[in-house]
């Protein structure tokens, strides 16, 4: 069993090995895009580069059928440890490799995916200015039985297009919008509930948690990640907050109990 409320250094399929089947209520996670594939021709102008955005260690280059793989055994692993009535919320999108779109589904299909939320983010780096600018991602909520899972009647307002803007930080490449994760969170966990993100990257999910009174638990193979995780999780735990914290809880319980 590992403990809660920690962001682990570890590769996350060796970490949920570790973790009790069943444990888990929520799981919001981004992992990485393969955006190095070894099929992937990149241009000159290609302003993911240009911008020297790098995971570190982590090159992100797998060939394309082993990523995917990859990519299916770590969901495996993330419905093993969670509930019967948990959800995951898996973050993605379609992806050009040699002139070729390569969509999240080509992976998915063995999973129970409920709905797909369209993440308008607004902008993004344009990574070849040859076709139009793709400022689409996708949220794929994942359950792990085909029956409806736990869901606070409120979050029917939030409807299945969030536009919200992505999150800049010169700490991590890729970090989720706090608003993102709020809404998974107050959506489909109560109060100290079970969140967790294999791909806890600076460590966004964790914070949010802390925030909405949630447990959390998290891997990251990046150390330099794991202590930016550190410094923001301490950091969000400071008396500043406490108005804030109980500002949205009280917020959320009120929510669910109107009629």
């Amino acid at each position: 069993m590992m403990e809660l409320n920690q962001i682990y250094n570890l590769d996350c399929l060796e970490g949920m090995k570790k973790m009790d089947s069943e444990s888990v209520d929520c799981i919001i996670t981004s992992p990485p895009y393969n955006k190095n594939s070894a099929g992937r021709k990149v241009s000159k102008s290609d302003s993911w580069s240009k911008a020297g955005i790098s995971y570190g260690d982590f090159k992100d280059d797998m060939p394309e059928n082993e990523y995917q793989e990859w990519q299916k055994n770590v969901l495996r692993e993330c419905l093993r440890v969670l509930k019967k009535d948990g959800s995951i919320f898996y973050n993605h999108k379609p992806r050009i490799v040699n002139h070729r779109i390569i969509f999240p589904h080509e992976w998915l299909g063995e999973f129970i995916v409920r709905q797909m939320i369209i993440w308008n983010r607004k902008n993004s780096p344009v990574l070849e200015p040859i076709r139009f600018m793709p400022i689409v991602e996708y949220i794929f909520w994942i359950t792990k039985e085909q029956k409806t899972p736990k869901f606070h009647e409120h979050a029917l307002d939030y409807k299945e297009v969030w536009e919200i803007s992505p999150r800049t930080d010169d700490e991590h490449p890729a970090t989720f919008p706090h608003e993102l994760v709020k809404r998974c969170i107050l959506a489909t966990t109560d109060k100290n509930d079970v969140v967790m993100d294999p791909f806890s990257g600076s460590g966004t999910v964790a914070v949010v948690c802390k925030q909405l009174q949630r447990n959390f638990i998290g891997f990251e193979i990046n150390p330099k990640f794991c202590e930016v995780s550190q410094r923001r999780i301490m950091s969000n735990s400071s008396h500043s907050l406490e108005s804030f914290v109980k500002k949205e809880a009280d917020n959320y319980e009120m929510s669910i109990m109107q009629p």
